[in-house]
C-alpha cells in the first residue's frame, strides 16, 4: 500500500523501542510506516479502540499527528493515501517525457 508498508513483528518491535525511548509518556504500538516521511500508524493505550498516525521524530509532544476512529479508518486513509501517490507519480512521469 505505498507509500504506507506494514511492519513484520521484528520491524514493529524495532521501532516499538525507538518510540519509546523517545517518547517515554507514550504507550505506542506501531504497525506500518510511510515511506516518503516519518508518519507511523500505531495504536495508542491513551486511545483505544482507535488508530493514531504519529510523526516520530518530532519534538516529545508535538509527535501527534491524528487519530483516527478506528483501524478499519486508517486502512481507508492508507488506500487514498496510496491512490495519491500512485497519481502524483503518473505526474511526475509524464513531465519528464
Amino acid at each position: 500500500m505505498e507509500p504506507w508498508f506494514v511492519f513484520d513483528a521484528s520491524e514493529a518491535i524495532k521501532k516499538m523501542n525507538g518510540l519509546r525511548e523517545r517518547y517515554p509518556g507514550r504507550c505506542l504500538l506501531p504497525f506500518a510506516k510511510r515511506e516518503d516521511n516519518d508518519d507511523v500508524a500505531c495504536f495508542d493505550r491513551a486511545y483505544p479502540g482507535k488508530a493514531m498516525i504519529a510523526h516520530d521524530f518530532a519534538s516529545p509532544g508535538w509527535e501527534h499527528h491524528s487519530t483516527l476512529d478506528s483501524f478499519y479508518a486508517w486502512v481507508r486513509k492508507a488506500v487514498e493515501d496510496m491512490i495519491e501517490f500512485d497519481s502524483l507519480e503518473d505526474e511526475e512521469q509524464v513531465s519528464t517525457k
